[in-house]
């Protein structure tokens, strides 16, 4: 649900700050006062593309922010979390702050939760968050992959339309290891002794993890064993002493034996003589470690170089295939199984298309049962749609949904039982399954219905548009629903059943509806004014939540009329709405 939103020098808009509510919300007001602007700012929060036209004039930078509580819907609420984790976004309390702005040398930034994100992040969770039908946008009804997602929403096919997928996706690696051992023979012959020259090349390296950076070690010693040698024997000589001169060890065992003559006499230095002795004992320990670490240091220049020699190799190989000898041992691994598989290339392709067979004749079951439920749902859609028709002034339209399938000879096998009557036998597939659908719409008693868009006004396809959602209402997972004059051309009794309709929406979704009719604008929970006002030598829009008085005066302009008479009109025509609300399904 859409919390708050704020504009900031975007198009007329210097500033704007609305907070919105559930349920129904109107925004009116003259044309040009900027209704429709703050339908493209929230457009363009939500990713999409706009042009530098919409940053306000000698501004620096344009920028819209929104804060939205995340679906409820349980399927959306989990996709929108994942794909918030996708780029390091937690929300808080289930809110989320969105963000956009524009620069003035075109550049624009993306933000979710305060972090920066591809636009693609805004435009994947704005598909959960909203859905915004503008002036021209019902013609997205047109579209048949929108057709198809409307039917699927009302017909609840999500988790078979998920298994289908995946089933998809297991006989897209089949049919992908399929044609990578089916590929030329003597490309195959050149890949083959490729793959036979590199193990063997790795295996006569005889490599060992870890063996890299044993060898880095070794080759610092070797490199530095005089210094190390002669620096071990100096911190000997220290300890130890010599012919002329007392060493750490001597002095020590000089003043333990004064410490003992000490405690022997007081006993309160028994305990120093403990430590001292401690020390005494360690020292020696230390004094015997450097001599036998000097004793040991090798300096030999024929093994340095050997080591030279064998991290060259192991260079040599890491260029080729990795970038240490656990990756270079690895792609060993891989490589061996793929001349594995080569080797045995008949048998597993054999085994391959017998693999292939089967899972085609599962996609083709799960198909032809997806298909099998579309088609039930479309009856029923049509016919809960036909009834919100009849409601919104088009009782002599008629509305199908057509679901059909294109037979093709390499399409996936559907079973008889899930077939239509002379229906293929086998269907063309893609990732949506093997329908393809199509709304089909008559305006007039006595003519056959034809594809939507061919036939149908800009008001009939407004209506229809809230016809079908209105018969959605409770399987639509978006919680937020936009309409920029979905009423356009609609008048009269229509436009109080369009605000009705609109009012009975509202009831599970948030509903945000710029309108002209002030029959729609009566059924809001809230009604905001848009104004336009000149300061200095520019335009600003403005936005008011109106409480009853203001509403009044703004409903009875909306009526073309002024004074009291208007008012009461108005106030007439709240108390109709309120009553019609009442009445309702909830």
């Amino acid at each position: 649900m859409l919390l708050a939103l704020e504009i900031h020098e975007f198009a007329i808009i210097e500033r704007l700050s609305v907070r919105f509510g559930p349920g129904l919300t109107a925004l009116t007001g003259e044309t040009g006062a900027g209704k429709s602007i703050i339908v493209d700012a929230l457009s363009a929060l939500l990713g999409a593309r706009m042009g530098g036209d919409y940053m306000r004039a000698g501004a620096r930078a344009a920028r819209v922010e929104g804060l939205f509580a995340l679906p409820r819907d349980p399927a959306s609420h989990e996709r929108a979390v994942e794909l918030l984790s996708s780029h390091g976004v937690e929300p808080d309390d289930d809110t989320l702050a969105v963000a956009r702005e524009w620069l003035a040398g075109g550049r624009s930034l993306a933000r979710l939760g305060g972090r920066v994100v591809p636009l693609s992040a805004l435009q994947q969770l704005g598909e959960l968050l909203v859905d915004i039908h503008s002036q021209s946008e019902h013609v997205s009804l047109l579209r048949p992959g929108e057709q198809l997602r409307l039917l699927d929403a009302y017909a609840c096919v999500g988790g078979s339309l998920a298994v289908y997928r995946s089933a998809l996706d297991e006989l897209y690696e089949v049919q992908h290891a399929i044609a990578a051992l089916s590929g030329d023979e003597r490309e195959l012959a050149r890949r083959v002794d490729l793959l036979r020259f590199q193990v063997n090349e790795i295996d006569a390296a005889s490599l060992t993890p870890g063996e890299e950076d044993e060898l880095r070690r070794e080759r610092t010693l070797l490199a530095n064993a005089e210094r190390l040698a002669a620096a071990a024997d100096a911190a000997y000589r220290a300890l130890h002493g010599g012919e002329r001169q007392a060493g750490v060890v001597d002095l020590l065992g000089r003043a333990a034996a004064a410490a003992r003559d000490v405690a022997s006499i007081d006993g309160a230095m028994a305990e120093p003589l403990a430590q001292l002795e401690d020390i005494q004992a360690q020292v020696g320990e230390v004094t015997r470690t450097f001599r036998q670490y000097r004793d040991g240091v090798e300096v030999s220049p024929r093994r340095l170089e050997q080591i030279e020699e064998r991290l060259e190799a192991i260079r040599m190989l890491g260029r080729k295939y990795g970038p240490s000898v656990e990756a270079v041992l690895a792609y060993r691994e891989r490589s061996a199984g793929e001349l594995a598989d080569m080797d045995g290339a008949e048998e597993r392709l054999a085994a391959l298309r017998e693999q292939e067979a089967a899972l085609m004749a599962r996609a083709g079951a799960l198909a032809g049962d997806l298909s099998r439920q579309r088609r039930a749902a479309s009856e029923r859609l049509a016919q809960a749609a036909q009834r919100e028709l009849v409601d919104l002034g088009l009782e002599h339209a008629h509305l199908a949904v057509r679901v059909a399938q294109r037979g093709a000879a390499d399409g996936l096998p559907i079973p008889e039982a899930l077939r239509p009557p002379d229906a293929p036998e086998r269907w063309a597939w893609d990732a949506s399954g093997c329908d393809q659908v199509e709304l089909l719409f008559s305006a007039n008693p006595g003519e056959p219905p034809k594809p939507l868009g061919r036939i149908a006004s800009g008001g009939e396809l407004a209506r229809t548009m809230l016809a079908l959602k209105t018969a959605l209402k409770a399987e639509d997972p978006v919680p937020t629903l936009v309409f920029d004059e979905i009423e356009t051309g609609v008048g009269g009794r229509s436009g109080q059943v369009v605000g009705a309709k609109l009012r009975e929406l509202a009831e599970r979704h948030q509903v945000i509806c710029i309108t002209h009719l002030p029959t729609v604008a009566a059924f809001a929970d809230q009604h905001h004014r848009a104004t336009k006002h000149v300061v200095g030598d520019r335009a600003v829009a403005r936005l008011e939540l109106l409480d009853r008085r203001a509403r009044l005066d703004e409903l009875a302009a909306m009526l073309g009329g002024a004074g009291e008479a208007a008012r009461r009109a108005a106030d007439e025509l709240l108390e109709q709405a309120r009553g019609d609300a009442e009445r309702l399904p909830r």
